[in-house]
């Protein structure tokens, strides 16, 4: 762009940022300013826009948190199981929102970039998770594929496990791994339930196989007790997971898996209408 044409998305971008918190647009207008030079500009305008992104990304977490949204978030999903349902774009847009949803996280961070009005303009780069997520006491990396048939563990085994792995290493503490798609393949499930023994670089590294159909019904759930007046909690969130991590140590094999995990989390879902139904 030449020099004119950056003080028009300089000035679009501030706007926005203004309409979202007008002191914090005072704040970074000095800070970044309008300068002369158009490498500095083009720099200062980068730095506004990350700003606007963050804003933006609190305010739709904040937003996704209510009954209504969580059931609409949940009745999207639902629909994703079919075939040709979405694009991979869609996918990690509409898994964002849904994490978004569970609430309780300090925060999730969606790896795909995005232009000025926050929605992807492509999938998440290689060599991390697609989403990121960090809670009180736990982080969460999450991968999510449209792939069905034997594609899906060549491409998105060995290297969830890779990135899940990079993302404890980065992070440390309680760390998990899930893996959302369509359907689950055989040799996915295989390759997940080695790493959960060790097979990964002698580190146990827990990557939770779901499919997107289960996964909706966690957020249906959170849904029905939004509505009932209840509040998801961290202890919930975690509780979720402790679930998922203990049918993943007392199983005895790969066959199984799936099931137990399937089973964890429908019994997560129970108790929480259990505590919904307690108000």
């Amino acid at each position: 762009q030449n020099y004119a044409e950056l003080i028009l998305i300089y000035q679009d971008v501030l706007a926005g940022v203004s309409q979202l918190d007008s002191a914090l647009a005072l704040k970074l207008g000095a800070d970044y300013p309008v300068v002369a030079d158009e490498k500095i500009l083009s720099a200062n305008i980068e730095a506004l826009r990350k700003e606007l992104r963050d804003l933006q990304r609190q305010g739709e977490a904040i937003s996704w948190q209510t009954a209504e949204k969580t059931q609409e978030v949940a009745q999207t999903l639902a629909g994703l199981s079919r075939p040709r349902s979405c694009t991979p774009i869609d996918l990690e847009y509409h898994i964002a929102n849904a994490l978004m949803s569970l609430d309780a996280a300090k925060e999730v961070i969606p790896n795909y970039p995005v232009g000025d009005d926050n929605r992807p303009t492509f999938t998440a780069p290689g060599g991390m998770p697609d989403i990121e997520c960090f809670y009180e006491g736990f982080n969460l990396a999450c991968e999510v594929t449209l792939m069905r048939d034997s594609k899906q563990w060549v491409h998105e085994g060995y290297p969830v496990l890779r990135h899940v792995y990079d993302f404890l290493q980065a992070h440390g503490g309680t760390t998990y791994g899930l893996f959302l798609a369509p359907v689950l393949h055989e040799d996915t499930i295989g390759v997940f339930w080695g790493g959960t023994r060790g097979v990964y670089k002698g580190e146990n590294v827990n990557v939770f196989p779901l499919t997107i159909g289960k996964f909706a019904n966690i957020l249906e759930t959170c849904a029905n007790f939004r509505a009932s007046g209840g509040v998801v909690s961290i202890s919930d969130v975690a509780g979720l997971f402790t679930g998922l991590a203990t049918a993943t140590a007392d199983c005895p094999d790969s066959l199984q898996w799936t099931g137990r995990l399937d089973a964890a989390v429908d019994a997560w879902c129970v108790s929480l209408r259990l505590e919904g139904v307690s108000r």
